[in-house]
């Protein structure tokens, strides 16, 4: 937690505190998801890493906030930083499925399909692996706006 304050988190704040920051920062995560606090991401999520580390960054806020005005420009920035992060959270959170024969429980869109959305762009798809698995892709230029 001291880290991800820049190190500027001082050495007299206690541990204590920082569990309570890091819980309170949980609650955020989970409200802002929608989600119950007794049903936490797991590793198996893919929100899972967004989530951690939206979780930090709540709780270092939380942490120099306790100072007042002596780390506001920090406080500015990992504000700033806990904003982007939880509307990119909130807009890419996997749907349950409700397909009964789908093998994952959530609705999955690749990138591909997604962003960005050229609809010039030549389908293909990949026969890498075994097991008669395929996946569609699309090809995209470095600018994006051809298909390749």
């Amino acid at each position: 937690m001291r880290m991800e304050t820049g190190n500027i988190l001082p050495e007299d704040f206690p541990d204590s505190e920082i569990t309570i920051n890091l819980e309170n920062a949980y609650s955020y995560v989970q409200l802002i998801t929608g989600r119950a606090l007794t049903s936490p991401f797991t590793a198996a999520n893919a929100e899972y890493g967004v989530c951690r580390e939206l979780e930090k960054k709540a709780a270092a806020m939380y942490c120099l906030k306790a100072y007042g005005g002596e780390f506001r420009d920090k406080i500015t920035e990992l504000r700033e930083e806990i904003k982007e992060d939880s509307e990119f959270l909130k807009a890419n959170i996997q749907t349950p499925s409700t397909d009964p024969t789908a093998s994952t429980p959530f609705v999955y869109t690749p990138a591909a399909v997604t962003f960005p959305k050229n609809l010039s762009a030549i389908p293909y798809r990949s026969i890498k692996g075994s097991g008669g698995w395929s996946t569609l892709y699309c090809c995209y230029s470095i600018d994006s706006t051809q298909a390749l």
